[in-house]
């Protein structure tokens, strides 16, 4: 499976195996380097799907502080690896594993976070991912390379070096132009188009420092995808904890940042939910001309990017269910917003007008026979939600892209829950049936849920209505014809089982 002869070139096509195998490896090498460790990576050409490569897993580790060189090797060598001092450069140690027939099994780079070797490794690696003709140009020159050079590792390697030049220089400017520009559709964008907001290093460098009270180094603002509502970016700094998330507003009176700080802190004052801790909010503009929201960086990647195997998401499922089961056991007398200021006793008075008003929003979306299905739906909520459950803390907006999973040596895991931005009690089926309406859970989930909470005897035409509205806000924000089809199609299925 892995082992490739000294000064030779052998390639093979990609094995997805590579990928247990690097996790295993992943985790010896963090029991070894311990709170040395800032992240792990694996990269080359076998950690990319579709790419033949040679049998050797290459793996780059960011630590905090390479004054503890020494320590690094002592902690990897009883792993298997040998320091090859004469491939180490500035900033970085280079160590081999090999088989006892001397075969090349891991190559191992060591060095801090945001270095040149960090860059190159992971940058490299992410646009082959992203770029699948990229990705095919590579494959191609690799074997033609091997055909040429299988017994000359050093022209092999030389034969390369344009094209992962080339790669890079894009890589670089992509990540230039996400600093220069960032644009993310807001639910007022959706109708009157986008708006530009973007972040210099100089600028975030300075937000930094009034976080941290010293000067601080920024090396990269790298905008991340899924920001609806404002736009957000990963700051990579010199000083711990070297990671942070921003996120930035240009608005003045309805600022949603202050909101969800506020929700954030509450979180973590009251429930054991896990979710990003607040480092800095600040809407004065006197450090850089936006409101933000410096927040910490959850590790890992958000759901919809992770791309699970089924018994991978097994595994978060039922992490996720033990999460909200914790959120959901917090209770009181009034349904409504969490500071107690506009609250009500009745789940209905909270819920109805909502829906009303999203069914007035549909007026220009739907033909006047799906109004009218429409219609005949929403008459029918009062009656069917007069009955509800406990006032119950809930998320409110738990879908893939605000479920941040990692990998370990074990598995996927769960990380924890972003932007709680409608934290409030409610009705907890309106989050179950949420959960739902985009397939963001699997059976795994309420297996696990329900072996704690029981749903109700009729949940599954009570969740037509929670639907419903969802699809709404969707139509109206912009997101396309398909939530207006679901909801047409949810409006008949409301109507049909009210009949029954």
């Amino acid at each position: 499976m892995l082992g490739c002869e000294r000064h030779l070139v052998r390639l093979v096509p990609y094995e997805p195996a590579w990928a247990e195998l690097y996790r295993e490896e992943e985790a010896r090498l963090r029991a070894a380097l311990g709170d040395h460790v800032i992240q792990i990576e694996h990269v080359g050409s076998t950690s990319i799907p579709g790419l033949h490569a040679k049998p050797i897993l290459d793996i780059v580790v960011a630590v905090r502080d390479m004054a503890n060189a020494s320590l690094f090797e002592e902690a990897v060598v009883p792993l298997g690896y040998v320091h090859m001092p004469e491939h180490d450069m500035p900033g970085r140690l280079y160590f081999v594993k090999r088989t006892e027939d001397d075969k090349s099994t891991h190559h191992l780079n060591i060095t801090e976070f945001g270095t040149e070797c960090w860059f190159t490794h992971v940058a490299f690696r992410d646009y082959l991912r992203e770029h699948p003709e990229s990705r095919e140009e590579y494959r191609k020159l690799k074997l033609d390379l091997v055909r040429r050079h299988s017994t000359d590792r050093a022209a092999y390697q030389e034969g390369k070096g344009a094209f992962i030049e080339h790669i890079l220089s894009l890589a670089r400017e992509g990540q230039r132009g996400d600093e220069r520009k960032n644009t993310r559709p807001t639910a007022e964008d959706s109708i009157q188009g986008p708006k530009t907001i973007s972040l210099t290093r100089p600028h975030a460098a300075a937000l930094l420092a009034q976080w941290l009270g010293r000067k601080v180094r920024c090396r990269s603002v790298m905008p991340l995808k899924g920001g609806i509502c404002s736009p957000v970016f990963r700051l990579e700094f010199d000083y711990p904890p070297h990671l942070a998330v921003i996120k930035l507003q240009d608005v003045g009176k309805d600022d949603p940042l202050p909101r969800e700080r506020q929700r954030l802190d509450y979180l973590h004052e009251h429930t054991k939910l896990p979710c990003p801790q607040v480092y800095l909010q600040d809407d004065s503009r006197a450090v850089v001309p936006y409101s933000f929201l410096l927040l910490e960086c959850l590790p890992g990647v958000n759901l919809k990017a992770a791309q699970l195997r089924p018994e991978q998401r097994t595994a978060v499922d039922r992490e996720l269910a033990q999460a909200l089961i914790e959120l959901h056991s917090h209770q009181r007398a009034a349904f409504g917003d969490i500071e107690g200021q506009s609250t009500v006793s009745n789940w209905t008075a909270l819920f109805l007008p909502d829906l009303e008003e999203c069914r007035r929003d549909m007026v220009e979306f739907l033909l006047p026979s799906e109004l009218a299905d429409l219609d005949r739906a929403v008459a029918l909520a009062e009656e069917a939600l007069s009955n509800s459950g406990e006032p119950t803390l809930i998320h409110n907006d738990v879908w893939a892209g605000n479920i941040m999973v990692h990998e370990r040596g074990d598995g996927w895991h769960l990380s924890g829950l972003l932007d709680p931005i409608g934290l409030k009690y409610a009705e907890v089926e309106k989050e179950l049936a949420y959960l739902q309406a985009f397939d963001t859970v699997g059976p795994a989930f309420f297996d696990a849920y329900t072996s704690h909470r029981p749903l109700r005897e009729g949940f599954e035409f009570r969740r037509l209505f929670y639907w419903l509205e969802t699809y709404m806000v969707h139509v109206w924000l912009g997101f396309g014809a398909e939530f207006r089809d679901r909801v047409v199609e949810t409006s008949r299925q409301v109507v049909a089982m009210g009949r029954g």
